[in-house]
């Protein structure tokens, strides 16, 4: 059986009296950002986690031995793409302090021409 995941959250939380805001801020609070969950097919095993832990249900019973085990095999794939996304992170840190250094250097920069050419 195919499971729509994001159905199944949407109707647990608006049995358990949820606002669709207060349950996505409860999320954040835990580091979940998901977009359109209440659309989504599948999700990613540590925010369903989250999610069953919130709404106080094991999510994971909706599905069959083969789906779960697809599900939970997905996180090797993801394994890599976080890999991935830190190398970018790490390049992308590095061009923020090559900036702020240039910014630095400029600001001296100023000063000293300040310095030497006081305003009138």
């Amino acid at each position: 059986m195919k499971v729509q995941i994001g159905m199944l959250i949407w109707k647990e939380m608006k049995r358990q009296g949820f606002s669709q805001g207060s349950f996505v801020k409860l999320l954040r609070d835990r580091n979940v950002f998901l977009r359109d969950i209440f659309q989504m097919e599948t999700i990613d095993v540590n925010s369903l986690l989250q999610i069953s832990d919130v709404l106080k249900v094991n999510f994971f019973q909706f599905y069959e031995a083969e789906e779960l085990i697809t599900l939970l095999k997905t996180e090797e794939k993801d394994t890599k793409h976080v890999a991935a996304l830190k190398e970018v992170i790490k390049t992308q840190n590095k061009l923020l302090s090559t900036h702020k250094e240039m910014i630095r250097q400029q600001d001296q920069f100023i000063e000293q021409l300040q310095k030497n050419y006081p305003a009138e």
